[in-house]
């Protein structure tokens, strides 16, 4: 029973899908897995659209499962509350907005091929269902 326990943890533990919060190692995983990225920036504690976002499309289900197996996710997190970052993080996370997101809205939500380019951009809450969100993604690659 002990073994069957550790069995079913170790299967959902491997296939929850994982945010990255550094969006050089993304582009190192999108390169050796040859999958997109997909970046979003959110202000956690802030942004009423972002936790809308989270909470209506990126933490559903049918998103994670397509997620897990398609994309590398990314979340830059621009909080009220510095949560003990370092400045090194602070710095690169800072690059990467003014690279990625210069206009600084929130949320964005940007689909990076797996070469690097950017391919499309959802600025603002996506109300889309699932499965129309999952078809736009597939149709920009």
């Amino acid at each position: 029973m002990k073994i069957l326990l550790i069995l079913v943890a170790l299967f959902f533990s491997s296939s929850a899908t994982v945010w990255e919060n550094d969006l050089d190692v993304a582009f190192q995983k999108s390169k050796e897995q040859e999958k997109a990225i997909l970046l979003n920036f959110s202000g956690s504690d802030w942004c009423i659209p972002c936790q809308k976002l989270k909470k209506g499309l990126l933490s559903k289900e049918q998103f994670n499962t397509y997620a897990s197996e398609n994309l590398i996710l990314v979340n830059l997190d621009f909080p009220m509350k510095n949560k003990g970052e370092n400045k090194e993080y602070t710095a690169k996370k800072d690059n990467w907005s003014e690279k990625y997101n210069p206009n600084g809205s929130f949320p964005l939500t940007i689909l990076i091929d797996k070469h690097g380019k950017v391919v499309k951009k959802w600025t603002g809450n996506i109300t889309l269902p699932v499965d129309s969100f999952i078809k736009q993604i597939n149709s920009a690659q």
